[in-house]
């Protein structure tokens, strides 16, 4: 289900063709379960020592040119154990996020690491933790409340980030809509498939990742009438990113 609030028009964009030749050609789990990105867990590890905050090490499996790096599916299952709310479950899962996020760079992500430390590790981890709740159900409102003056925000983690952490918090699961909004995926519907009004800056206001949400589960359903077999949002964002 998607909220009522801050409503916009559906995107009619068509499903592109090119998209339903990839999806044709390769699974889900080839395609999103093995999204890998190289990190760089020593960084990691250092900003959350030096602010003493639960969930790390980070786990940094070895990827297939021997760097350390981490896969969607890692996400994932990482995100199974953040059922109950544990503090520390929520927060690994959160880092894991952030990192595979932007991969060896570090852009704003010290002050992501104080924003959570400043809040306090029980308090973030509660807010992340009903926001990944919330997104099972209603994608929209999740994204809402994330929002600046939104119950579960957390300072410095803006769209392109806490949409990552929404999508994640569905643990894998297909029919999970809160996909990921980013600046990569935002140009390419812009300037490639002509949503000629979406802003690439990530500031973008709940009626805007509603249409989002609506036109990537349209065109999983339009995808997967075409090629026989069914397709999940994020297979769709996935192949928008990699445009």
């Amino acid at each position: 289900m998607l909220s009522r609030m801050s409503q916009s028009p559906s995107v009619n964009l068509p499903v592109p063709p090119d998209l339903v030749t990839a999806l044709a050609s390769t699974s889900r789990h080839a395609h999103v379960h093995e999204h890998w990105v190289p990190v760089d867990p020593r960084w990691w590890d250092s900003r959350l020592t030096e602010h003493g905050l639960p969930g790390g090490p980070l786990q940094t499996p070895a990827g297939r040119d021997g760097r350390p790096g981490i896969t969607r599916g890692q996400l994932f299952a990482l995100a199974e154990d953040t059922a109950t709310g544990d503090t520390e479950a929520v927060l690994r899962l959160l880092w894991h996020v952030l990192a595979w996020g932007t991969g060896s760079g570090y852009r704003n992500q010290r002050a992501r690491v104080g924003a959570v430390a400043a809040l306090g590790s029980v308090e973030a981890a509660t807010r992340l933790h009903g926001a990944g709740k919330l997104a099972a159900t209603d994608p929209v409102a999740a994204y809402q409340s994330m929002k600046p003056r939104g119950d579960h925000r957390i300072r410095e983690l803006g769209p392109a980030f806490f949409t990552k952490y929404l999508y994640f918090a569905g643990a894998g699961d297909a029919e999970h809509r809160a996909v990921i909004m980013d600046t990569v995926v935002a140009t390419v519907l812009r300037d490639r498939y002509r949503w000629t009004t979406l802003s690439t800056l990530p500031q973008w206001r709940a009626s805007t990742y509603r249409s989002y949400v609506e036109l990537v589960d349209r065109w999983a359903r339009e995808a997967a009438q075409r090629i026989g077999r069914r397709v999940s949002p994020d297979e769709v964002e996935v192949w928008l990113y990699r445009q």
